[in-house]
């Protein structure tokens, strides 16, 4: 019987935050393997460290929980530091020109991060033509921020038609080659179960260690193919893992769900640092693209309201039998209209929905009616706060009116459990942006709409909140996100308390790091 620990005292020169709400400190902390076995004063900690001989380990700074982001995906992270970073371009033509010098995965030229909306030289994503001039005997395809658009030359074009046995035309337009929604899955889809079992576990394994390095010790993958799940399992048996790892199963058929349940049986009795939580259902679009499901016709395309991505009576059917397995939703829902099918169904299946922490991610868009059914029926909600700073094209896409719906932090927190989030690779995984964008919503950044709606600024505390015991709520894992005895050890150290920060940009310089 294994009777030997690696043990370990922390004893940092200010203190150590062991929760934020309610808010409970020590000074130092003695752990056990990956546990904390106690949290109390740095003498009585020195001491046993003295009695079974362990060197303390001094640090200067304020020692914290690490922080668990809900919300994201670990392959697409790890495929975009691999490739070609479109983040923060400003024209078709840099984006051009980075294509042009750009890094294959492959045989394929892909890149990710790019957002027309903020082009400065006309609000037009590039076309085929334009990929075509630059590569035409390679496949490239590259994709939008918020992973909901896509742009091919003709040879990924040609590729995708013959793949989808042409069931996504209506998802294509064919002479610009941009592609959307279920067109996108299905291309990149192919583009990583083309790849080499090994090439893939690397880029997980980049990912992974690139989110640690930012004081994330916990995530959701929001999103995970079959594939994707055995690379993870791999990565997990060679003690290659260095967070917690939970993951929602993207299903394409309603027997696929039971696979799912023994998935996540076996994740439980086997594995250190992954679990199977449940299923992931993306049920509408993005409002970027003008895909996200509206009540009424977007602002700026009065033709559009969006659309659903399933019909509601298959949407019903793969909710209820997820939910009779006792496995985990987690339902994309991003426009105001997509909410009102899910509130639906989550009324239905009722006490379950608090129970099994069933979740609700993005819910960009709320209206007044649908604030009093969350209250009621308690759906976790996962939010991305930097959408905000991102989404500078805002108010013309929904207009003054329905500004006030959007990103509605504070009232959401205050009516159900909140969880933070990146949606990585679609905002920086950075957890100090994450933060910043919730406690400012813009304003330093003169953003009207976030004037507008300053009510839903959030408490620091609160934010700090609700991305440490919130994000570890809605992974259904409470050892997450605390530092007192029994949690896991997953502490980060600071140079400050963040709590003594008045000046809300302070929080961008913050010094962050893993333990």
């Amino acid at each position: 019987m294994r009777n030997t620990y690696n043990y370990r005292a922390i004893i940092p020169e200010k203190s150590v935050i062991a929760s934020y709400k309610p808010f409970r400190k020590c000074e130092a902390v003695f752990i056990a393997d990956d546990q904390i076995v106690l949290c109390r004063d740095k003498e009585a900690i020195m001491k046993i460290a003295k009695e079974i001989g362990v060197e303390p380990e001094h640090y200067s700074g304020v020692v914290g929980p690490g922080f668990i982001d809900a919300h994201m995906h670990v392959d697409s992270l790890g495929i975009l530091l691999s490739t070609n970073n479109l983040e923060n371009i400003s024209s078709r033509k840099e984006l051009l020109e980075k294509i042009a010098a750009g890094k294959k995965l492959g045989e394929w030229i892909i890149g990710r991060g790019f957002d027309h909306n903020l082009f400065i030289d006309g609000k037009k994503p590039p076309t085929l033509k334009d990929l075509d001039s630059i590569f035409k005997d390679k496949p490239v395809f590259i994709i939008h921020k918020s992973g909901h658009m896509g742009i091919v030359n003709s040879v990924a074009l040609d590729i995708l038609l013959e793949i989808s046995n042409d069931t996504v035309r209506n998802k294509i337009d064919m002479n610009n080659g941009w592609i959307f929604e279920e067109a996108v899955t299905i291309l990149y889809n192919y583009i990583i179960n083309s790849l080499p079992f090994q090439t893939y576990m690397h880029v997980l394994e980049k990912s992974i260690n690139y989110v640690r390095e930012k004081g994330v010790v916990g995530i959701g993958v929001a999103g995970c193919n079959w594939k994707c799940l055995e690379a993870l399992k791999k990565l997990d048996e060679h003690g290659k893992i260095p967070i917690h790892v939970h993951v929602y199963m993207f299903i394409h058929k309603l027997e696929e769900i039971d696979r799912v349940a023994r998935e996540a049986l076996i994740s439980k009795k086997y594995y250190r640092r992954l679990r199977i939580n449940g299923v992931k259902i993306i049920l509408d679009g993005a409002l970027g693209t003008r895909t996200a499901y509206l009540s009424q016709p977007y602002s700026d395309d009065q033709s559009n309201k969006g659309a659903l991505l399933y019909d509601p009576e298959h949407l019903e059917k793969i909710m209820i039998r997820a939910n009779s397995l006792g496995l985990q939703l987690a339902v994309h829902c991003i426009g105001d209209a997509c909410l009102d099918h899910v509130l639906n169904v989550l009324s239905e299946i009722g006490m379950d929905t608090r129970i099994l922490r069933h979740r609700i991610e993005h819910a960009s868009l709320v209206r007044d009616d649908q604030l009093r059914i969350i209250n009621d029926i308690k759906p976790v909600i996962v939010v991305q706060p930097r959408f905000i700073l991102s989404d500078k094209w805002l108010i013309d896409r929904i207009g003054y009116e329905r500004v006030r719906w959007a990103y509605r932090f504070k009232s959401l927190s205050e009516k159900t459990i909140m969880a933070l989030s990146t949606d990585s690779p679609v905002e920086p995984v950075d957890p100090r942006e994450t933060i910043y964008a919730a406690i400012t919503r813009g304003i330093n950044e003169d953003l009207s709409y976030g004037i507008i709606t300053s009510n839903e600024k959030m408490d620091l505390i609160d934010a700090l909140y609700a991305y440490t015991h919130g994000s570890a709520y809605a992974l259904n894992d409470e050892k997450l996100g605390c530092l007192y005895e029994g949690c896991y050890a997953n502490p980060i150290l600071m140079n400050k308390n963040p709590l003594t920060i008045s000046d809300p940009r302070e929080i961008l310089s913050l010094e962050i790091k893993p333990l």
